[in-house]
């Protein structure tokens, strides 16, 4: 039989125990509001109302989705492993176009964050679902280590929360960078047609500097420009823009000419802006 200051210490300890209990519910549900936001807003379409104005609308609604859920879409759509890098995708429905913003990873650091996800979702469960089951909160000893597990776990939910939130701010700055390229017009011009404003977007623009970088009496090799945009623009790649090969990107833009060589046995890409015998008969003007 407990003695009354023995009653008294763990009334206490019990306190304590409720107390981190709840700091650590509303630690998740902070989490879970934040997810909730990337989840949604990683994805958009874009389409013209009745009136033509262009209106932009979440593709996912995540209001009533778990957290299990929220983390698989994390995983599945969100991350990816450095395999996908799609930034802008259209579909056939109309005058209906997606915007979509993925974070590229390392494999390895993928693999990582998948399982600190999935004991996240784990720990959450336990949480709210069994941790009266796991801990013994009549007793000194179980509230002694309920609040070592809470501890453990209000450290782990802190360290989620900090690795999203530098997630949404270079989604915020992708979304920002987008915004200063895409003008209100390239973006009416994507939807109506499902063409990439190509003049306005990052990719074009490091071709354009490699050309100038590495250009050979106009022509520029596509293969040094490729290592050349590799090192200096890493996240300029063609499937974000739906193209298989940059050659298919250096066409598709209709802004620059492609031709092949043969050298050593080998046929060699090169490209050169279109309007290039322009300017060069403006500058040998001047010169003169």
């Amino acid at each position: 039989m407990n003695t009354p200051i023995e009653n008294a210490e763990l009334q206490t300890i019990q306190a304590e125990v409720e107390r981190q209990f709840g700091a650590c519910l509303l630690r998740l549900q902070g989490y879970e509001l934040l997810l909730k936001a990337v989840v949604s807003q990683h994805h958009t379409t874009v389409h013209e109302d009745e009136n033509g104005t262009l209106q932009r609308t979440p593709s996912i609604c995540s209001d009533r989705k778990t957290l299990g859920t929220l983390v698989g879409h994390l995983l599945d759509s969100v991350l990816t492993d450095g395999d996908q890098t799609e930034a802008l995708a259209s579909n056939d429905e109309g005058h209906t176009s997606s915007i979509q913003f993925v974070i590229n990873l390392h494999a390895e650091d993928f693999a990582r964050i998948e399982t600190d996800l999935r004991q996240l979702v784990t720990l959450r469960n336990n949480l709210v679902h069994h941790f009266l089951t796991i801990h013994d909160l009549n007793s000194l000893d179980g509230c002694v280590t309920a609040l070592a597990s809470l501890s453990s776990a209000s450290t782990q939910i802190k360290g989620a929360k900090e690795k999203l939130k530098t997630w949404v701010r270079g989604m915020e700055q992708a979304q920002r960078e987008m915004a200063q390229h895409l003008t209100p017009e390239a973006v009416q011009h994507f939807v109506q047609h499902g063409r990439f404003p190509w003049p306005n977007t990052a990719i074009v623009q490091a071709l354009r500097q490699a050309e100038s970088a590495l250009s050979e009496q106009g022509w520029t090799p596509v293969a040094a420009a490729i290592l050349w945009i590799s090192e200096y623009y890493p996240d300029e790649r063609p499937a974000g823009y739906r193209c298989r090969s940059w050659r298919q990107v250096i066409h598709e833009t209709g802004l620059f000419e492609l031709q092949y060589r043969h050298a050593d046995g080998e046929r060699r890409a090169w490209f050169r802006s279109r309007g290039w015998r322009t300017r060069s008969r403006i500058c040998s003007m001047i010169r003169r």
